[in-house]
């Protein structure tokens, strides 16, 4: 058996034969079970758990939310995780959901690696990097969209030190926002939709293959080391001193987020920075480009848009439904868009969100759900845009306009710009990280004190000032 076999292995010793299972987790861990189960019908698989389940709609078995785990009658839940780190919430999901300790089974990726056990078929119709381009580069990205502008600066980097090579991205929730987010960058062949193991399962046919966890981690799963040799030695020694800075820093694996993000901190390094792995690579600013698609331009145009703010509540849940600790509450929202329609009633106030997002009482117009495409030209032309830390303010500030950021549990320092204002208050933040469940507050509390601790009128205080100086260029021109 090769050592990648071993590595996807299904928990066979730990589960008796014919039993019904949930698999929680739908990615490339959680179909290499499946594709192993169903071939040698050890047990029944009755369907995967995966908090983003409405992505893997059209799977042969269904993908359930988290929230119907309560409702099946599983003999056991193997959890499908590659890394222990977000295990222990999980398992305090599963205990809610009254599934024994017993009958909850996780391996994680076991300590022995190589070649693919199974290879399912790959309908993905694309010409990959691979073919015809000895310089190919696999990238599987991870994280929000904002962890994914941040990204974009390290690809512009690889694609500088390793001119005339080809990339492939794989990705498993943001195809879109990705295809969108590299249409300006021609060495970015293909954004690939990754909803089982594409990328493990082709990494071997590139001659690089690179996991970009989020904004923390970079881990090197395959270097051809000859071919870079030969074709590129200065980028091949960059390569080889990032395997030795990854093993130095045991990405992903044994490091919180939080330990690593101020490692960086120390060195004065940021989001964008903490990618140069102690000199590395070369990243000195934090720019990149948000392509502008000139359709959804006109569409805009059409919206008839003008004089207005943009504001943003939400920012994603905890597996289990919960806000995220950075979330500011909805009273705060609303009792803001009051004070700036009291005090600037000529000023529209634009809500942007997801399609499930919660409406902001007092707002003029809810867009809910568009196009990444349309939101940058939204964004764009927005006079403002108030938010916690997230994808939102990172696109908008690439797009010039400024942002009000409010931060608690996430590091101001790390993620923000210069070129914004980012309020903190109180006497508790920056805890982001620190624990297994990074979406939560690490004092455990319902209502974190860090965004609790930022009023309605703090903000509009900093809002009403850029309004001001807003519309005095406004008359002026």
């Amino acid at each position: 058996m090769g050592e990648m076999a071993y590595r996807h292995l299904f928990p066979y010793e730990k589960i008796l034969p014919k039993s019904k299972i949930l698999i929680y987790g739908a990615g490339a861990l959680g179909q290499e079970y499946y594709t192993q189960l169903s071939i040698t019908h050890y047990c029944e698989v009755m369907g995967f758990i995966d908090r983003n389940y409405e992505n893997y709609q059209g799977c042969v078995v269904p993908v359930y939310p988290p929230d119907r785990i309560a409702d099946m009658e599983a003999d056991y839940v193997v959890v499908a995780l590659r890394m222990e780190a977000a295990f222990q919430e999980i398992k305090r999901i599963l205990l809610q959901a009254n599934v024994p300790e017993d009958r909850i089974v996780a391996v994680f990726e076991r300590k022995y690696d190589a070649h693919i056990m199974f290879d399912a078929a790959d309908r993905f119709d694309a010409e990959f990097a691979y073919k015809g381009n000895v310089k190919s580069i696999a990238l599987l990205t991870t994280g929000g969209f904002g962890d994914m502008v941040i990204q974009k600066r390290l690809v512009m980097e690889l694609i500088r030190l390793a001119p005339g090579c080809s990339i492939d991205l794989y990705n498993v929730k943001a195809f879109e926002f990705l295809k969108n987010l590299y249409t300006d960058m021609p060495d970015v062949k293909n954004v690939i939709p990754d909803l089982g193991s594409r990328y493990y399962k082709r990494v071997k046919k590139y001659s690089l293959g690179l996991t970009i966890e989020a904004c923390h981690f970079i881990k090197v799963d395959y270097f051809k080391e000859e071919i870079w040799d030969r074709e590129n030695q200065a980028f091949s020694r960059k390569i080889k001193l990032l395997m030795e800075k990854v093993g130095e820093e045991k990405a992903g694996i044994s490091t919180p987020a939080h330990v690593t993000m101020y490692r960086r901190r120390y060195r004065g390094e940021n989001a964008y920075t903490g990618f140069n792995y102690d000199g590395v690579f070369e990243i000195s600013d934090k720019r990149v480009n948000i392509p502008l698609d000139n359709g959804a331009g006109k569409r805009f145009a059409q919206m008839g848009l003008s004089g207005y703010i943009t504001i943003n509540c939400g920012n994603g849940d905890c597996a289990d439904g919960r806000m995220v600790a950075k979330s500011w509450p909805l009273g705060y929202y609303e009792e803001l868009v009051k004070l700036i329609k009291q005090n600037a009633s000529h000023i529209s106030v634009v809500q942007l969100g997801g399609k499930e997002a919660v409406k902001i009482k007092g707002c003029d117009s809810y867009i809910f759900g568009e196009e990444f495409t349309l939101v940058t030209h939204i964004l764009k032309n927005s006079m403002l845009h108030i938010d916690i830390e997230g994808g939102l303010v990172h696109i908008a500030t690439q797009l010039e306009t400024k942002c009000i950021v409010l931060f608690g549990p996430t590091v101001a320092e790390y993620y923000g710009y210069e070129s914004n204002i980012n309020i903190r208050a109180g006497n508790c933040h920056n805890c982001w990280g620190l624990y297994e469940d990074v979406n939560k507050c690490a004092r455990g509390m319902e209502q974190p004190a860090c965004m609790y601790a930022i009023t309605p009128e703090m903000v509009y205080s900093q809002a009403s000032g850029e309004l001001s100086k807003w519309m005095d260029k406004a008359f002026k021109r």
